[in-house]
């Protein structure tokens, strides 16, 4: 028989340690100031213990226990003792004790000893350290390695100003000569997060006024964030940017501030008409309705599906005044060409006459009707032409 010699190898224990951990299970974590977390304090491969001592610092001027009180430091599962003792003391940033200890039998192996609740107060990088850390069987120290936490709080990212025009409504229609409202009243302020985490109030609206809106500026005005001087004066489009300026009171600044941003609206100069005019729209646009182009020549709606109920409306004005209770005849081309359907309404006191109708849908035929519709108009004032596109596109 033989034997075989086998060598013989020594079983290294592990090492006892008490660790200050973080949600993730890292001893390194980032926080903005403001969050709230926990730290948990974790003994690994502890021999018997029946009890344990902890005290634990910080800097006060950046953490704080959460609400300031015993309810921070919650029992952990591990040791299971029948005595849990939570002591703050008055020195700030101190943990000043916290123990459990078993009235019978003992613990061994690793677990969690017990956690506290903090909050953060300010951009810093900060230790919660061990000031003592105490395993006990007994009477009988058992040594351990303590290993603390760092936390960093991290400023919450800066927010730049945001230019708000509220007033004209871009592709809004003007009429020569009348005196248009710049109002950037919702404009926001920005909010810096550097050396001091503060508002930035808007210090500047700016108004570059571009007659033509052809890149060139006519006009800057500068005021608060209502300005009443501006008056159109010849037909066209008009550029208006705002540019709100809000500094930071105190800086440096954060990389990521910038204390201007700006927005811009295009809006429509025309002619006041003169004389009788009839402007049609669909139950899907485009709005507004009035004796203007709306803004597009061949004013265009959204689609219509099969069989769905379309609405026109006319208003009828003369000298852009409505014209009330009047006939108005619309008659509705398909995309061949053919009169489909006529219809008559009267204006009302608006000016507004309103028709209703269904595009056909019939059988094999029906991608037929697939295809670009007009509408032609007639009142006794006008006659005039409005295309209209349906299933893919339908107008007024």
């Amino acid at each position: 028989m033989i034997a075989a010699a086998l060598p013989v190898v020594a079983v290294r224990a592990l090492p006892i340690s008490v660790e200050l951990e973080f949600e993730d299970g890292s001893h390194e974590i980032s926080y903005s100031p403001c969050e709230y977390f926990w730290v948990y304090v974790r003994v690994y491969n502890t021999p018997d213990i029946t009890q344990y001592i902890v005290t634990l610092t910080w800097d006060p001027t950046n953490l704080e226990l959460a609400t300031g009180t015993e309810a921070d430091v919650v029992k952990g599962d591990f040791l299971g003792g029948e005595v849990f003792l939570v002591t703050l003391g008055i020195t700030p940033g101190r943990l000043e004790e916290v123990t459990e200890a078993k009235l019978s039998g003992t613990k061994a192996g690793s677990g969690l000893l017990f956690k506290v609740y903090f909050h953060c107060t300010a951009p810093s990088d900060d230790v919660i350290h061990f000031e003592q850390g105490i395993l006990l069987n007994g009477m009988v120290n058992v040594p351990a390695a303590l290993v603390d936490a760092l936390v960093h709080q991290v400023p919450p990212p800066a927010t730049p100003p945001q230019a708000v025009i509220t007033e004209p409504i871009t592709c809004t229609t003007i009429w020569v000569g009348t005196s248009v409202t710049l109002d950037g009243r919702n404009s926001v302020q920005g909010h810096d997060t550097m050396v001091v985490d503060e508002d930035c109030p808007i210090t500047e609206y700016k108004w570059d006024i571009d007659v033509g809106n052809d890149g060139s500026i006519e006009t800057t005005l500068y005021g608060d964030y209502l300005v009443d001087a501006f008056t159109c004066t010849d037909p066209g489009d008009v550029g208006i940017t705002l540019t709100v300026t809000a500094p930071d009171p105190h800086p440096p600044s954060a990389p990521d501030y910038f204390p201007t941003d700006s927005a811009k609206v295009i809006i429509h100069q025309v002619v006041k008409p003169v004389g009788p005019a009839i402007d049609v729209i669909t139950s899907r646009g485009p709005f507004p309705l009035g004796s203007t182009p709306n803004n597009n020549p061949i004013g265009v709606s959204d689609a219509f599906g099969p069989q769905e109920e379309i609405c026109f409306y006319a208003k009828v004005t003369y000298n852009d005044e409505p014209v009330e209770y009047k006939p108005v005849g619309f008659q509705i081309i398909n995309a061949n060409g053919t009169t489909i359907d006529y219809r008559f309404a009267f204006t009302n006191a608006s000016g507004i006459a309103e028709v209703c109708m269904r595009i056909p849908w019939e059988g094999m035929d029906a991608e037929d009707y697939f295809g670009t519709y007009s509408t032609w108009l007639q009142s006794m004032l006008q006659e005039q032409r409005s295309q209209t596109q349906s299933y893919g596109n339908m107008v007024g």
